[in-house]
């Protein structure tokens, strides 16, 4: 029987825990915001009628990074990090 071969470099595995690592941040994430409150600052969206000040429950942060949110008014608009301004307001742990 010949030894399992290992073709992987040491950049490829770095890569690879990365990759672990960002999954897990993600996954930590998602739990740890999921259900909080959220306040809308400010968005370009030139299809909302969501205005400063709105109020909405985060419902999931896809693989992208997009907050996806539950608005009060009953809108689903996703808040992408670095555009869009808001603030969390953390759920009580």
């Amino acid at each position: 029987m010949s030894p399992i071969k290992n073709d992987r470099t040491p950049a490829d595995r770095k890569l690879a825990k990365q990759r672990i690592y960002i999954k897990m941040l993600h996954r930590t994430l998602t739990k740890t915001l999921a259900g909080s409150r959220i306040e809308l600052i400010h968005t370009d969206d030139p299809y909302t009628k969501l205005k400063p000040g709105a109020m909405g429950t985060i419902n999931l942060i896809d693989h992208f990074g997009t907050i996806h949110v539950n608005w009060d008014d009953g809108s689903t608009l996703g808040l992408v990090p670095q555009v869009d301004k808001y603030i969390i307001k953390c759920k009580s742990l």
